[in-house]
């Protein structure tokens, strides 16, 4: 019987990988640019770890890779995004990611909080394309709900991010959210209606733009609903 630190595999090789041992010094290397200061360096390390396929041998470079969720620049980022979403995905080709792999993965977004959602959501509101690793690499994290409804319900957040965290309460199908998302409804329509008799009021919030969030607050609420 293998014990827990046999369960961490530097590499995971089937017939397929066998000879990838040569890559070693090149992954290492642009695991190293990855946390570069310099833009470009960071770049061409994740190209090199995607190019190399050692995203789906190693469960190391795979966590490592996760951690640069957290990457400042948010075109990379959405690299970073798209090459991890594919991991928890079955290939055009049918190839599956080996478990060790997606593990790994997922052990590193079980423990995002508000700050690692939030980089999610900053990637979706740029780019659409996104949505579906967004959608996938949100569903890993356990508390994900909770954070989203509490980023939805903060008058201080951005509205696109607010937009976006309400959008993925709904496609990952958070039920926790549901009497966020009932508070945030009847807020918006409270002050709507409020507005509509006292028009020469304004508070400190923009209404019109919060109001914004109102339809997609309703869709959401319907979808969570659905049996």
């Amino acid at each position: 019987m293998r014990n827990e630190a046999e369960n961490l595999d530097l590499f995971v090789f089937d017939d397929e990988s066998v000879g990838s041992m040569e890559l070693f010094p090149e992954v290492w290397q642009a695991m190293e640019q990855l946390i570069s200061e310099d833009i470009n360096e960071r770049k061409w390390g994740i190209e090199t770890i995607e190019e190399s396929n050692a995203l789906r041998l190693s469960p190391i470079v795979a966590y490592y890779t996760a951690t640069r969720l957290h990457e400042p620049d948010i075109d990379l980022r959405f690299r970073i995004v798209q090459v991890l979403g594919s991991l928890l995905r079955t290939g055009d080709d049918g190839d599956v990611t080996p478990k060790e792999v997606r593990q790994a993965v997922k052990h590193y977004l079980m423990l995002q909080r508000r700050r690692g959602i939030w980089n999610l959501l900053e990637v979706a509101a740029k780019y659409m394309v996104s949505e579906p690793n967004v959608r996938a690499l949100i569903a890993l994290n356990p508390f994900a709900g909770e954070i989203l409804g509490d980023i939805f319900s903060d008058r201080r957040a951005p509205q696109d991010i607010r937009h976006q965290a309400i959008v993925f309460a709904g496609l990952v199908g958070f039920l926790e959210t549901i009497p966020v998302i009932e508070r945030l409804i009847d807020r918006l329509e409270s002050r709507a209606n409020g507005q509509s008799r006292m028009a020469f009021m304004r508070n400190h919030y923009s209404t019109a733009d919060e109001g914004e969030l109102l339809p997609i607050a309703r869709a959401t609420l319907e979808l969570l609903r659905e049996p």
